[in-house]
């Protein structure tokens, strides 16, 4: 990748400082803590639900509300937020 493709991904708000392995191997990790809460929790409750909201922020501010990061944890959360309207649990809020 040449200067001005560097150029290029900055100009669009892409990280290129971003470390990948670590924020991937934070995701697995925070999917497997997800199905935990989700076990002691209930899948779709309030409380369940609050921690992926806060665990969500908590990885965006971890790096410093990137562009790919949060673009990525988006996509989580709309996954498990189609999820829970799917299956009818949790509130309408």
């Amino acid at each position: 990748m040449g200067r001005k493709d560097w150029n290029l991904y900055q100009y669009r708000g892409i990280s290129m400082s971003l470390d990948y392995r670590a924020f991937y191997q934070d995701v697995v990790d925070w999917i497997y803590q997800s199905k935990e809460v989700e076990r002691i929790k209930g899948f779709g409750t309030e409380e369940y639900m609050e921690w992926i909201v806060q665990s969500v922020v908590q990885i965006c501010d971890k790096y410093h509300d990137d562009k790919f990061v949060q673009k990525q944890m988006r996509m989580l959360w709309q996954h498990i937020d189609d999820a829970v309207r799917m299956q009818g649990v949790g509130s309408d809020d």
